[in-house]
């Protein structure tokens, strides 16, 4: 595409997001999850997946939801960076920056690219969901063994204490007894 000028019309490739609530797609809504550990225990914990921050778990997420279309916009403002290897033009539209890549000529172009903006970005989010989902259960099965730690320690002195009342009890002399 040849560079635009201000008052120049533009067909404009756009691919924005927006905010939604969404239900949890790990709990369903329910706050909590139940895990099958290794040795086909189940124990049902608080869901991770939509607690946020150190709150309890909402049943819901928010997600960024991706926006596209195109739209013939008129050029208001024009940027350009310039040095010795290469020149490039931003052009404004209202609080929007719109670069080379995402301007065309005609409305045509600018579909194949909005095609080609919601590829990518579903490429992405589907990468980010994977390692998000994976964190989640790693983080899931971590919490499961440090419960369970603590309740083996805590079972251990249990018995240490009652050891040491039986052993005290055993060894304390009875009333008008000599030792």
């Amino acid at each position: 595409m040849k560079e635009k000028n201000i008052g120049d019309e533009v067909w404009w490739a756009k691919c924005e997001t927006k905010l939604v609530i969404k239900k949890c797609p790990i709990c369903f809504g329910k706050l909590q999850v139940k895990l099958t550990l290794g040795d086909d225990t189940e124990v049902k914990t608080p869901c991770e997946y939509c607690h946020l921050g150190f709150s309890d778990p909402r049943g819901y997420v928010e997600e960024y939801e991706l926006v596209s279309g195109v739209q013939k916009v008129v050029i208001d403002a024009k940027e350009m960076i310039e040095n010795e290897s290469s020149r490039t033009v931003k052009y404004r539209y209202l609080n929007y920056i719109i670069d080379d890549s995402n301007s065309f000529d005609t409305e045509q172009e600018a579909q194949e690219r909005v095609l080609e903006k919601i590829q990518e970005n579903e490429d992405a989010e589907r990468e980010r969901q994977r390692h998000k989902k994976q964190n989640i259960k790693n983080h899931f099965s971590w919490t499961i063994g440090y419960h369970k730690r603590n309740i083996r320690k805590l079972k251990e002195e249990l018995e240490y204490h009652e050891r040491k009342i039986l052993e005290t009890k055993n060894s304390t002399p009875q009333r008008g007894a000599i030792r």
